[in-house]
């Protein structure tokens, strides 16, 4: 009687040891999967913030861009300002310009008719002068040329 509890208790510790050598290879298994998993986690914690101080970084440029373009835009208004500013100017001195232009054109073609009599008065006198000088000049010669200077 005491054989077959023996027996019985031998058959359920041999149950168990190969349970035990079971679950001792399920809980090594479930370790590893365990350290896998924790490797991995780690792994996407660390591509998180690397991905975090990536966006971070982008958005600085981002912000800086577009404080560039704010200070761009204000430069080209401020530049387009100058540009009209100096494109009236310059219409208004060509108007002036022209003005004057035609005001000076106005008196010249009232002027003209004296000027061109007297520009034929000046003519004729300029023709008629070497004439009535030739026979003053022809006696000074280089031998005379004191006497012809008074």
């Amino acid at each position: 009687m005491f054989e077959s509890y023996i027996n019985n208790f031998q058959q359920q510790l041999d149950m168990l040891a190969q349970e035990k050598l079971k679950l001792e290879a399920e809980f090594g298994n479930m370790q590893e999967l365990v350290e896998d998993l924790k490797n991995k986690y780690e792994d996407e914690i660390n591509k998180h913030m690397e991905i975090e101080n990536e966006f971070v970084l982008i958005k600085k440029d981002v912000d800086e861009a577009h404080m560039n373009k704010a200070e761009l835009k204000s430069g080209l208004e401020g530049l387009i300002k100058e540009t009209n500013f100096y494109r009236q100017l310059y219409e208004e001195e060509t108007h002036e310009l022209q003005a004057q232009i035609f005001n000076t054109s106005v008196a010249l073609s009232m002027d003209t008719t004296p000027w061109t009599a007297s520009s034929l008065r000046s003519r004729h006198n300029t023709r008629r002068l070497p004439a009535e000088a030739g026979p003053k000049l022809r006696p000074c010669t280089r031998s005379s040329m004191r006497s012809c200077r008074h």
